[in-house]
């Protein structure tokens, strides 16, 4: 499969998948995270397995991995080197994420994250197989 048909699927999935995220009860969740009651206290913003905040990091991270696979590529890597270590880069920036979330009021560090982080660096090498 070309790079640029690659680019193609990536960008599709990425408008749709932010499409569901503008109509998702997850940006309701964060706009009204301040308690109307006592404004000192703010609630988390919800978590749930399958969330449009999940998708958007699996496709985020799956992106991720197949640009900076390809990118690696093109600059002498071989193609198991640069599947490696584009995953490890897409790991890092996701932990780095969360990392940052936990230290914002109302949010939190999120191993649910993580692992769909994983689940899209999973399927990004699952596409770069694909030749």
């Amino acid at each position: 499969m070309s790079s640029f048909k690659l680019i193609i699927i990536m960008v599709l999935l990425g408008l749709i998948t932010s499409k569901l995220a503008a109509q998702s009860r997850f940006g309701a969740t964060l706009a009204g995270s301040v308690n109307e009651k006592d404004s000192t206290h703010v609630k988390m913003a919800r978590d749930d397995w399958f969330g449009t905040d999940k998708g958007l990091h699996l496709l985020g991270s799956m992106m991720l991995t197949v640009a900076a696979s390809k990118t690696l590529q093109r600059n002498d890597f071989t193609f198991k080197k640069s599947r490696i270590f584009a995953g490890g880069f897409t790991l890092t920036v996701g932990i780095g994420k969360e990392t940052y979330d936990a230290t914002q009021k109302g949010n939190h560090f999120s191993l649910k994250d993580l692992l769909a982080d994983g689940a899209g660096i999973l399927i990004a090498n699952l596409i770069l197989s694909i030749r």
